[in-house]
């Protein structure tokens, strides 16, 4: 009887094979993974979800010689950047209105939350939806309604007149503006994400943007804003 032929080296070559093939796909895997235009890695190009400023986008500021903080006299700022709106100037200014080469549109809101403002006040006015207040989304422009949480009277009471260094985040120009008037309301935020205010003469001298895109996601208008420590520093442009 004649011995029976061993197969088993007829499977060598094919595992061979197989584990020459695998290590080749094992190998452009990795090589994907590692390039940009693979597997997701690098950077997609996507801006913010929630309208975040892109860091690279930002032009340093201008204002080097006004140091900021984030509070002052326990009074608490309600964010610390946002898009920039345009608001109308106020009344009951003492001794009188000022009018100026930036003025213009010359319309009056009314006096405004914390009336009466000096000539000086008026002209380099802010607005926020400041602390102390439940800001309920409405589609009119109406007063927000006073809390009664704990320490909401305080925050109230005291933000009042607080001078406020704006920066805009797209020209690196800043001017130190005082606390004059609350808003805007929450349907203009809804609408363009516009969750701050001030006079011709503010945006102007800053050149911020006009924010009103209907895009609340985007960065038209947007700067920062913070307290100014030395609450005795000048209202106006920081050169």
């Amino acid at each position: 009887m004649k011995p029976k032929k061993n197969n088993q080296k007829g499977f060598l070559p094919l595992i061979a094979i197989g584990c020459i093939f695998f290590l080749i796909i094992f190998f452009l895997i990795v090589v994907a993974a590692a390039s940009p235009f693979g597997f997701g890695g690098g950077d997609s190009g996507g801006g913010g979800a929630s309208g975040d400023y892109d860091e690279g986008e930002v032009v340093a500021s201008t204002c080097v010689n006004i140091e900021t903080v984030s509070s002052v006299d326990g009074i608490l700022l309600p964010y610390a950047n946002g898009k920039l709106g345009h608001e109308e100037h106020l009344t009951q200014t003492n001794p009188s209105h000022y009018v100026g080469a930036n003025s213009n549109p010359l319309t009056f809101a009314g006096p405004g939350a914390f009336a009466p403002h000096t000539t000086d006040q008026e002209h380099w006015y802010v607005n926020a939806q400041w602390l102390g207040w439940n800001w309920e989304p409405t589609k009119y422009h109406r007063a927000p309604t006073k809390s009664n949480d704990p320490g909401a009277k305080e925050q109230r009471a005291g933000i009042d007149h607080k001078k406020i260094l704006i920066t805009s985040m797209e020209t690196g120009k800043a001017v130190v503006a005082s606390v004059e008037e609350s808003g805007p309301a929450v349907w203009v935020t809804d609408k363009n994400g516009v969750n701050l205010g001030a006079p011709p003469e503010v945006y102007k001298a800053i050149g911020a943007s006009d924010p009103y895109t209907d895009n609340p996601s985007d960065n038209k208008g947007r700067v920062t804003i913070a307290f100014v420590k030395d609450q005795n520093t000048a209202l106006g442009l920081c050169n």
